[in-house]
């Protein structure tokens, strides 16, 4: 969102009133991580573009990693081990961009499942029984755009050591479904 504001206030002011324009404006579609991506003079006003994230822009966890897992149509009245025996049983497992994300990040170290925005919704807990279903010989196969959008969410880390590590496993799955 591009927000012009007079030449005359400071730079740092003009940064501060357009976040706070934008948190006011859009308040009622709680909007997160508010931030600056550009700031420019324009003649006599500052332009002034401001990013932020809706509730829409992240996926909706419904539930555990299971539920996401899910590679058969949930049937009414199968209890839950049944379902699980099933998805323990398939050869073949098609990871989408956030489970291959988590699975990624805990491999290097479960305790930065924790630290990733993207990943801090999932607990430990429920990183142990997507290892368990991807350490029994199982073909990973992920697509060239869940590769391409793993590794985009993957470099939003800040710490260029955890970013490395994760980069690295990325490339191994790469490798692996080239």
């Amino acid at each position: 969102m591009n927000v012009p504001l007079p030449f005359k206030t400071d730079v740092k002011e003009a940064v501060q009133a357009a976040k706070a324009f934008v948190a006011d404006i859009l308040a009622a579609e709680h909007v997160t991580n508010i931030g600056l991506e550009e700031v420019r003079l324009d003649e006599d006003q500052w332009l002034v573009t401001i990013g932020f994230s809706r509730p829409w822009n992240f996926p909706k966890k419904t539930g555990s990693v299971l539920d996401e897992l899910q590679m058969f149509p949930r049937s009414e009245g199968k209890p839950e081990r049944k379902r699980m025996h099933r998805i323990r049983q398939a050869r073949t497992v098609l990871l989408d961009t956030n489970l291959l994300l988590l699975y990624l990040v805990g491999s290097c170290a479960p305790e930065w499942i924790l630290r990733h925005k993207r990943t801090a919704s999932y607990r430990l807990e429920e990183f142990k029984p997507l290892c368990e279903i991807l350490s029994r010989g199982r073909n990973l196969v992920v697509t060239p755009n869940i590769l391409t959008e793993t590794s985009n969410l993957a470099r939003q880390i800040g710490d260029p050591k955890r970013r490395s590590e994760i980069m690295k496993q990325l490339a191994m799955i790469s490798e692996e479904n080239a």
